[in-house]
């Protein structure tokens, strides 16, 4: 996982993600933003968690990065959140 707090809400989430199970957790490749409006679905989710996702893509997401400059990630919106492990 890559931020869970005040700034994305109990709705949303970013996570480094990949199409297929990656051996470590730095080898995740994606930034991609998760949503849900299943309320409290990502309430178990905890740092290090690896996780699948049953998801559908709703686009791309663009916000201003700590550093100043933007960046645009995948967006999608989960159905169901699987925890499978932690790194």
């Amino acid at each position: 996982m890559t931020q869970a707090d005040s700034a994305t809400g109990g709705t949303e989430l970013r996570l480094d993600t990949s199409a297929v199970a990656r051996r470590d957790s730095y080898d995740y490749e994606h930034n991609t933003l998760v949503s849900t409006t299943e309320g409290d679905m990502f309430a178990d989710v905890v740092e290090g968690d690896l996780v699948t996702l049953h998801a559908e893509v709703v686009g791309t997401y663009t916000y201003e990065t700590a550093l100043g400059g933007q960046l645009t990630v995948p967006h999608l919106n989960v159905g169901i959140i699987e925890v499978t492990g932690s790194s």
